[in-house]
């Protein structure tokens, strides 16, 4: 700990145990809103998507003056040294702000400023923001389930049947013949529940879902018109359910980016990720696997 008397003026932070002396904070948050604007209509419909995240910044004094118990770690260079590297490391840490407590996962940007006088130390501007995606790094799809199924519902009742067996068609896997999106969920959600370390096919249906959305909207003109926008808006908001379902299993499951560096084919791409051919193929959709262009953005498994 920090001698006490460092801090009679000075308010007392950290990030990730690296000690922050605070002068200043300066806090934003607040609710996310789209605005649903019509044609012919004053005003608009304001929908809350959620919380924004914590975002901010500290400003602190760093000078070889204020050393903690024993002089062992002073605050310049030695604190400031461990808070910039640790800055560098693209991980989040627990933040503590003094007027609002602890962000569990925050990333950190450090900016320092030497000037004439202060030969033995820096003042310090320390902006964050507040990560939640390492909240839900282990809840998998189950942290997007109610909003999935219920976008799916309300989706099915947005559009046409006919229009939903053809862009659905690919996913019947009951060979019932009667596919909505609704069903289409169900079946990818029962798949997870059910095995929850086979979870490439279920990603890619989950992806398949997203397309199937983009296939609706082209094939269903009328959704263009300012009087379908609240079927347009419902078809948009089960695309990205969807895709961020995927992203959350796939976090949950040890999966990372690859980018591919050439032109190339999926038995190279499996070469050097030590990925399977059929692993890459059920996590990714390709327009041709043996012609894959240079700079694509894929899934793998961390091998």
């Amino acid at each position: 700990m920090a001698d006490e008397t460092i801090f009679e003026t000075l308010q007392e932070g950290s990030y990730d145990g690296i000690v922050i002396p605070v002068q200043s904070i300066r806090l934003s948050t607040g609710t996310r809103q789209v605005f649903h604007e019509y044609v012919f209509r004053p005003g608009a419909d304001i929908e809350p998507t959620g919380r924004e995240p914590v975002t901010g910044m500290l400003t602190a004094t760093y000078v070889n003056d204020l050393e903690d118990v024993g002089g062992t770690n002073d605050l310049w260079p030695g604190a400031l040294t461990l808070l910039r590297s640790r800055a560098q490391e693209q991980k989040a840490g627990p933040l503590v702000i003094p007027t609002l407590g602890t962000l569990p996962f925050a990333f950190i940007h450090v900016e320092e400023n030497y000037t004439e006088g202060l030969v033995d130390g820096a003042t310090v501007t320390i902006s964050f923001a507040e990560d939640s995606s390492a909240q839900f790094s282990n809840l998998g799809v189950k942290s997007a389930r109610s909003n999935l199924s219920a976008a799916a519902e309300k989706a099915d009742a947005a559009v046409p049947s006919s229009a939903l067996a053809s862009a659905l068609s690919g996913l019947d896997d009951n060979g019932s013949g009667s596919m909505s999106f609704a069903n289409a969920v169900a079946n990818v959600l029962g798949q997870l529940e059910q095995a929850q370390d086979s979870i490439a096919r279920p990603i890619r249906q989950l992806q398949q879902i997203a397309q199937a959305v983009d296939d609706v909207i082209g094939a269903v003109s009328s959704l263009m018109s300012p009087s379908s926008w609240e079927a347009f808006e419902a078809l948009r908001d089960l695309k990205s359910t969807a895709l961020a379902a995927a992203d959350e299993v796939s976090r949950a499951q040890d999966l990372r980016s690859y980018r591919t560096p050439v032109t190339t084919n999926i038995a190279a791409i499996a070469l050097a990720t030590k990925n399977t051919i059929d692993e890459l193929l059920a996590i990714n959709v390709f327009e041709d696997a043996n012609d894959i262009d240079a700079n694509t953005s894929l899934l793998v498994f961390v091998r």
